[in-house]
C-alpha cells in the first residue's frame, strides 16, 4: 500500500511493469497531535458503525494526519462532517 501524489500515473507505471494494483478510494483527516484527539474521531465512527480496516498516521508537528481506509466510504464521511472533524483534500495530503 502507498499514498502517491498521481494515482493514475503511479498506477499505470505499476501496472506497466507487470505488478498488481488497485487503487482504494480513503478519507483523510487532521486532528490536533494530542493525547486521546484520534481515538474521540474514532469514537465517532465506532459508534455509528463505521469500522476502520486500515490507516496511517504521521505528525506535522502539532496536527496529526490521518489517512484512513474506513468500512463504508460515504458513512465515514457523513459523520466526520457531521462532528466537524477536519477532513483533508486530496491535494491538501500530497502536500504534506
Amino acid at each position: 500500500r502507498g499514498i502517491v501524489s498521481d494515482p493514475d500515473r503511479a498506477y499505470k507505471a505499476l501496472k506497466d511493469k507487470h505488478f498488481a494494483v488497485n487503487v482504494t478510494d480513503v478519507v483523510g483527516i487532521s486532528c490536533p497531535n494530542v493525547p486521546g484527539a484520534l481515538a474521540k474521531v474514532l469514537a465517532f465512527l465506532s459508534d455509528e458503525g463505521v469500522f476502520i480496516e486500515y490507516m496511517y498516521s504521521f505528525a506535522n508537528n502539532n496536527i496529526a494526519n490521518v489517512v484512513i481506509r474506513p468500512s463504508n466510504l460515504d458513512k465515514c464521511i457523513e459523520v466526520l462532517k457531521e462532528k466537524k472533524v477536519d477532513l483533508l483534500a486530496a491535494s491538501d495530503l500530497y502536500k504534506l
